[in-house]
């Protein structure tokens, strides 16, 4: 953005005036001049209990093995604590809003509670809050609802090379189906595996916890197949303490979880792994995730995706490929379709189109085959 005034900042004298709006020329002005410093500048001052709090909360966080970084943003508004993804340290794996400085100054209910946390979420925030009298009453509690949240926010994982393993990948095929059998897709709540902590890191190499790593992948099988290997993989990992993927680990889970899925399917570079008795041809449904358990768009097979794409073309009847990447997004808890989740998105339209699931007119919109 490029700024032109016939003013600089320094021309303009605030002891002269109470008006809001120059006050808030001036600071534009010098935003626009000196970037972030200036914002910094003229800031206020959080208060020393509240700083006090959000760094106990910070330094338990780290304790956990997870960096942090507190009051993040360059506007008086903050997120108080942001969790540093240890796969990216350019991107967050939660944010924390707690109840200081950023709710006093709030002016409604609907604000704090709505307004602040729907537009952190539509830039691609993962948002939990935690309150102050929760901390001091239970931190234990507190800092279990925060690892929970942080085990089941997505990833933005650098792309790494997928452990070689003895299986064969099919690519699943789309059958054709009539317009009348567009009904048979609905949603489903996701269920995920009730595995809790199985032991260390160090009793994950230990060959005596072959079976129990069998028995943990087996679990997650059952509960959420079709599963991405990269989630499946990350809930193991995050049962035995795990934070970090390597050589060394994925050789053992490679090991102990043989078979444990009877086949697979890729969409692109994405494995996904199935259990006995279901099948991508014949999969009916798609599955909807609350904020505790919100599944990454690249850990949704397109046959889950399609579902859903159906079901709002059923709704809309014809809608532009834009719209309807979007109102599909909407189907798993996300209120914008950008960077992953649009592109995994429009590959399933491709997919369902190349297939004749859905059909495209020569305007561009899409309908229901």
């Amino acid at each position: 953005m490029i700024v032109y005034s016939v003013l600089r900042p320094e021309q303009i004298d605030l002891s002269r005036t109470r008006s809001e709006g120059v006050a808030g020329l001036k600071g534009f002005l010098e935003f626009a001049e000196r970037g972030k410093l200036a914002v910094t500048a003229h800031s206020t001052t959080k208060s020393t209990s509240d700083s006090t709090v959000t760094e106990c909360i910070a330094k338990a966080i780290k304790e956990l093995g997870y960096g942090v970084k507190c009051n993040i943003g360059s506007s008086e508004f903050k997120v108080d604590i942001g969790i540093i993804d240890p796969d990216n340290e350019k991107e967050y794996l939660l944010g924390i809003l707690l109840d200081g400085e950023n709710t006093l100054h709030s002016s409604t209910a609907q604000d704090r509670f709505i307004l602040q946390p729907s537009v952190l979420n539509g830039l691609g925030w993962n948002i939990l809050r935690v309150w102050t009298l929760d901390w001091f009453d239970d931190k234990d509690r507190v800092l279990g609802n925060i690892k929970a949240a942080i085990d089941s926010a997505p990833k933005h994982e650098a792309e790494t090379a997928p452990p070689s393993r003895p299986a064969v990948y099919s690519t699943s095929q789309f059958e054709r189906e009539e317009a009348s059998a567009l009904t048979s897709a609905f949603a489903q709540p996701y269920v995920t595996a009730d595995i809790g902590i199985m032991g260390t890191s160090d009793d994950f190499y230990n060959p005596e916890n072959k079976q129990k790593i069998r028995e943990t992948a087996e679990k997650i099988i059952a509960a959420e197949a079709p599963i991405s290997e990269k989630l499946f993989m990350r809930k193991v990992f995050t049962a035995w303490g795990i934070t970090r993927s390597g050589s060394r680990v994925e050789s053992v889970f490679a090991d102990a979880a043989q078979g444990v899925s009877p086949f697979a399917t890729a969409d692109e570079n994405r494995v996904f792994l199935w259990k006995e008795g279901q099948s991508p041809e014949s999969y009916s449904i798609y599955r909807t995730s609350d904020d505790t358990n919100k599944r990454s768009m690249e850990d949704i097979p397109s046959e889950e995706i399609i579902n859903a794409v159906k079901e709002v073309l059923c709704q809309q009847i014809s809608l532009s490929e834009a719209d309807l990447v979007r109102e599909t997004a909407k189907k798993f808890g996300y209120t914008r379709a950008v960077g992953t989740t649009e592109s995994v998105i429009s590959y399933t339209l491709k997919k369902a189109l190349t297939a004749g699931l859905i059909k495209k007119s020569e305007s561009g919109n899409i309908s229901a085959k």
